[in-house]
């Protein structure tokens, strides 16, 4: 879980101050697939940060699937796809004041701190997460 917050502060801050839009559409179209063939569309200076994002993210899956649990890995990245989609969108003040928690990764988070857990986690519970997990109702209960 720590190596998948760091990645993402990290992704996080490249969204904010130091990507443009033309360097983090294809960035956000790699990580969307999933996939090391895609680096050779993206800025060099991003290729180390998607690597290390795959890397996390295979790491999570040798580890889960010792216990037959990789499956789970499926649901996290794409909530880490989703975040990011969702990142490009530049709201207005009042909408980010509204919906912080979901550009701040509140439902990324909470799938991938699922992954790792040793209870039984069943496929219903991610799939409730994607579906319906709403991050503004949490921020009304704060």
């Amino acid at each position: 879980m720590t190596k998948v917050l760091k990645m993402s502060s990290i992704i996080d801050g490249t969204y904010d101050v130091y990507g443009t839009l033309d360097e983090l559409a294809p960035f956000t179209n790699a990580i969307q697939r999933w996939d090391i063939n895609a680096i050779d569309s993206i800025a060099p200076y991003l290729r180390p940060a998607y690597e290390a994002l795959l890397d996390v993210y295979s790491e999570m899956e040798q580890v889960l699937a010792k216990e037959c649990k990789s499956d789970r890995v499926y649901y996290a990245k794409h909530e880490e796809a989703q975040w990011l989609n969702d990142a490009n969108y530049i709201p207005k003040c009042e909408e980010h004041l509204e919906n912080a928690l979901v550009s701040c990764g509140c439902l990324m988070v909470t799938t991938s701190s699922l992954v790792g857990m040793e209870e039984f986690i069943p496929k219903q519970t991610y799939e409730w997460l994607m579906n319906n997990f709403d991050c503004t109702s949490i921020l009304n209960h704060l």
